[in-house]
């Protein structure tokens, strides 16, 4: 069910301390069907390895952003800036340990379409 990917979807997702789960995330976002994205990640600080892990999978792969706060802000306002600096015709919001199948975007991409 390939669909026209002329819509830009931006993930925006808040990371702090989640290192055990951001590899996982962010090859679930990878490896979507849908590949019109741009992926939005902001480091709130975090003390483990969490900003290594996402300055690794930004390198490897230019649809990542990694936007890191000066001072911890917390999940809302760290959803905000990742919002803030987004430019996709469709915003998504997600954790930093959420899983999804790879037809996920896809699927709400056809729904948009068939209810606009």
């Amino acid at each position: 069910m390939i669909i026209n990917q002329s819509f830009l979807i931006s993930v925006c997702i808040p990371c702090y301390n989640a290192q055990n789960f951001l590899a996982a995330t962010l090859t679930a976002f990878i490896d979507q069907s849908y590949g019109n994205i741009e992926i939005i990640v902001v480091d709130d600080c975090s003390s483990d390895k969490s900003i290594e892990i996402l300055n690794s999978f930004s390198a490897l792969d230019n649809r990542i952003k990694v936007l890191s706060s000066s001072q911890n802000i917390g999940a809302a306002a760290a959803r905000n800036l990742a919002f803030q600096n987004s430019s996709g015709s469709y915003i998504v919001f997600f954790d930093a340990d959420d899983l999804i199948n790879e037809m996920y975007l896809e699927k709400q991409i056809s729904l948009a379409k068939l209810h606009p």
